[in-house]
């Protein structure tokens, strides 16, 4: 039975898949076959994810792995407002994760 997701929730599902193509294009990941590895994922699954939004679910985990493992924004990924990445840039250049973490202790 195929499921009707609203359309705010296939607009989640399309910025997830953007995030990904944005971390590819900085060199951050290889694709989508580097999240799938790395979290345990069927890639097929979540292929057909992003070709069907309108009727299937993307795991709420898998928005968080790009919140905590990749600097994106999670306001970004749920609303589509402000920068894609958490540090303030809509760039594909990505600040690597020991950098961000040295960059808010120096604020502390």
């Amino acid at each position: 039975m195929a499921m009707n997701i609203s359309a705010e929730g296939q607009e989640i599902t399309r910025r997830f898949f953007k995030a990904i193509e944005l971390l590819k294009e900085a060199g951050q990941i290889r694709g989508l076959q580097t999240v799938t590895r790395r979290y345990g994922l069927n890639r097929r699954n979540l292929i057909h994810v992003a070709d069907s939004p309108h009727n299937t679910v993307l795991k709420p985990e898998l928005l968080h792995h790009l919140v905590k493992d990749y600097g994106v924004s999670a306001l970004w990924l749920l609303t589509g407002e402000g920068f894609i990445f958490s540090y303030g840039s809509d760039t594909a250049t990505v600040v690597p994760k020991k950098r961000r973490r040295k960059a808010r202790e120096s604020e502390s």
